[in-house]
């Protein structure tokens, strides 16, 4: 009897992956066709779940074709390690810049986000563990940087969750104890990243001005 209900059991969890698989309920593109069939190219990589998009838009000359204004936001396996996280998202970044123009979107507002999503209360909006995220376009030098730090950002995001952080969102994160506050704390020094920490329930926070001071951490 027990051997049939895991049989059972294997086949429901199967049918349920297939699902998800077909129906990708990550997947969402208010968008132009063309814009959503660019994304949706950029997507189609191992360690990438889905992607969600919305785009408005902008005032522009009637004559010419419309720019927009779009919300992208990639949903990566949180499997993934560091280097695997901040390879992707560089990739995926560096994609969308040099897409931008042909496409016309103008700002780009992107983020990568990982994790079991939580939901908001009172909107549809879903919180993820983890995110890291940027403003991006196909306009000037500095521009042309940004892809690269957001993998990095990504890099060191998924490294704070592999020493235990409850999230971690860019360079700041949360801790579940002040033991591994000061874990998180360390590393971020070791790194030379300026790091916001903070215990879950924000009773312990800390901002530093240029590194993380371990010893005031400690204290």
């Amino acid at each position: 009897m027990n051997s049939l209900r895991a049989g059972a059991s294997v086949i429901a969890l199967a049918l349920i992956a297939a699902i998800l698989v077909i129906w990708q309920p990550w997947n969402s593109c208010d968008a132009p066709d063309e814009v959503c069939d660019f994304v949706a190219a950029v997507e189609d990589r191992d360690g990438v779940l889905g992607v969600q998009m919305s785009s408005e838009v902008m005032d522009h000359d009637a004559l010419a074709a419309p720019d927009l204004s779009v919300d992208l936001q990639f949903v990566l396996s949180d499997q993934l390690d560091p280097v695997q996280a901040e390879e992707i998202v560089r990739e995926m970044a560096q994609q969308i810049q040099a897409g931008a123009h042909a496409l016309n979107l103008r700002d780009i507002d992107l983020a990568f986000v990982a994790g079991e999503p939580q939901n908001v209360p009172g909107s549809k909006t879903k919180t993820y563990p983890l995110e890291v995220s940027d403003n991006l376009s196909h306009f000037g030098g500095e521009e042309q940087a940004k892809p690269g730090l957001l993998g990095e950002r990504a890099s060191f995001a998924f490294r704070l969750r592999e020493l235990g952080a409850a999230s971690a969102a860019n360079y700041s994160a949360t801790a579940l104890s002040l033991e591994q506050l000061l874990a998180l704390g360390k590393f971020a020094a070791r790194a030379k990243h300026p790091t916001d920490l903070a215990l879950a329930d924000r009773s312990v926070r800390y901002s530093p001005a240029n590194r993380t001071d371990i010893p005031e951490l400690q204290l």
